[in-house]
């Protein structure tokens, strides 16, 4: 099956039949690094189905009064899954599932509520919904983190997490990498600053450069959770972690950019680093990773790679998910 697999469809896409295994496993790492998120994911959506109705995003403590005195009877039907027949009262199309329970409270809520409450919560709906578009605006690109990410990827993939939105990019336009930093002749190098290479003040820049990101992730997925808690989404209000889901999002798409840079464009390593073995690969991950890119003792060369059906493939689909993701933002 591998010698067909090498034999037949390698000649296909025009790749050599190693570089179609390398694909492969790309392929196979995101793939498992999805299922890990979507783990997480689902186990984040379990936690907080239990905590519907009970916290209000930014708001005071009116409606939990509403559930109190108004709607307790919807709320407890709620509470033990109950159908109330609430469709049938407003002849209503039948509901199933969920719905038989949740459309109650979320009715109840609605009917008592003051105006001037409605009024506010329409507001802060459209807010909410061009948000995505203000800190895309603010964000950085697929390419910006994809760069970053061929010297030290894990303050990349911290800073794009810190980042929830990203920028949507038109189909098969991707950036021409070396036009972001100088002409490229057989490869190109950004240099290296002339900044003291103190261990001391390296160490201070990484500790402060890695704890803003972190920082900026944690208050993401924080500001998300609340959101997702104390909000509901008029389409899919039994679901409660739309919002911590669109921000976890955001590294599958910068996963997808990040290979797409990958097909795109390579470092040029030196012959004698290209076969070392995982230990020594390793201990060059992390000499760079906690090192500021200025003060790194080595230049980083990039050069192209020849076009393939691969990078097509990629950067297409990098733009698509980045329109769905910005969508499933705004909705």
């Amino acid at each position: 099956m591998t010698t067909l697999f090498k034999q037949r469809l390698a000649p296909a896409l025009g790749v050599t039949a190693d570089l179609l295994v390398a694909r492969a496993n790309d392929l196979v790492k995101i793939l498992h690094f999805v299922l890990l998120l979507g783990g997480a994911a689902l186990i984040l959506v379990v936690r907080l189905q239990t905590q519907r109705f009970q916290k209000w995003y930014w708001y005071d403590d009116s409606l939990s009064l509403l559930l109190r005195i108004n709607c307790s009877t919807e709320y407890t039907n709620y509470l033990e899954k109950q159908d109330s027949g609430w469709d049938s009262r407003y002849g209503a199309k039948p509901v199933k599932g969920v719905w038989t329970y949740l459309y109650p409270v979320i009715d109840c809520l609605s009917n008592h509520m003051r105006d001037i409450d409605k009024d506010e919560m329409a507001s802060a709906g459209v807010l909410l919904g061009l948000m995505p578009t203000i800190i895309a605006s603010a964000g950085s690109t697929l390419v910006d983190t994809a760069l970053l990410a061929s010297r030290r990827p894990l303050l990349a993939f911290l800073l794009a997490m810190g980042s929830p939105s990203v920028t949507p990019l038109r189909t098969f336009q991707y950036e021409d990498v070396p036009n972001m930093l100088e002409s490229r002749k057989t490869g190109f190098g950004v240099q290296h600053s002339s900044i003291s290479q103190s261990s001391t003040k390296r160490a201070i820049i990484v500790i402060i450069e890695v704890a803003l990101a972190l920082a900026a992730s944690v208050n993401v997925f924080h500001t998300t959770y609340m959101l997702g808690v104390g909000t509901f989404v008029s389409w899919s209000a039994h679901v409660t972690a739309h919002p911590l889901l669109w921000s976890l999002l955001t590294g599958w798409m910068h996963l997808w950019g990040s290979w797409a840079f990958r097909l795109d464009v390579e470092k040029a390593l030196p012959p004698s680093r290209r076969k070392e073995r995982l230990w020594s690969r390793i201990q060059y991950w992390a000499q760079d990773e906690f090192t500021p890119c200025a003060m790194q003792k080595t230049r980083t060369l990039l050069r192209y790679q020849p076009n393939s059906y691969w990078f097509l493939v990629v950067s297409w689909w990098s733009a698509v998910l980045t329109l769905f993701h910005y969508i499933y933002g705004t909705m």
